[in-house]
């Protein structure tokens, strides 16, 4: 990933940008005006190539996983738990 600031002439700024083999990430976008008098948008930009976007992915897919399996395993716990209850105030 390839961290910059840029100052562009556009008229607006996407927060998000996918070409071929980049994808462009904006983040703290202003409007400023430059000492000539123009205005301009600044911010910060992250580049990600394809290999870089992949991995990222990857990478919240296992966490979203892993987040899910603990939940889960939560829910089966506190089922568990509700049916002794139920089984113990039968007795």
């Amino acid at each position: 990933m390839k961290k910059i600031k840029v100052l562009s002439n556009s008229n607006t700024v996407s927060k998000w940008e996918f070409n071929i083999d980049t994808i462009y990430h904006r983040t703290n976008c202003t409007k400023v005006i430059t000492e000539d008098g123009r205005e301009m948008w600044e911010y910060d930009e992250e580049q990600y190539n394809l290999m870089e976007i992949t991995e990222y992915l990857n990478n919240r897919d296992i966490e979203n996983k892993k987040a899910l399996t603990e939940q889960n395993d939560a829910i089966i716990d506190n089922a568990y738990r509700v049916a002794l209850l139920e089984f113990n105030s039968t007795i």
